[in-house]
């Protein structure tokens, strides 16, 4: 098996960790969810997370990823103008 190693900022790692708590899962898990769930839509719009995925790197080469800031008062949903149902637990610390 292979294996692809992630490397996250302090801020990062503790809103995955956190999640992953509040589920009873472990942070591979997570991971390993995103990482299939971005193959799947990717299937359906290769254009768009391309560009998504140039736009991060360059982003996370500059300043702090913006999903670090998950645990913050003003959920990353709505700073990106979608939508959300309840916060769940793991984002009240």
């Amino acid at each position: 098996m292979s294996s692809i190693k992630i490397y996250l900022e302090a801020e990062e790692c503790t809103a995955v960790q956190r999640y992953a708590e509040a589920l009873g899962v472990s942070e591979e898990d997570i991971a390993y969810a995103a990482l299939k769930r971005f193959m799947r839509d990717l299937k359906t719009a290769e254009d768009d997370i391309s560009r998504e995925v140039i736009q991060l790197r360059l982003s996370r080469r500059q300043s702090q990823s913006p999903w670090g800031t998950i645990s913050s008062n003003t959920p990353f949903h709505d700073r990106e103008g979608g939508t959300r149902l309840e916060p769940g637990p793991w984002r009240e610390h």
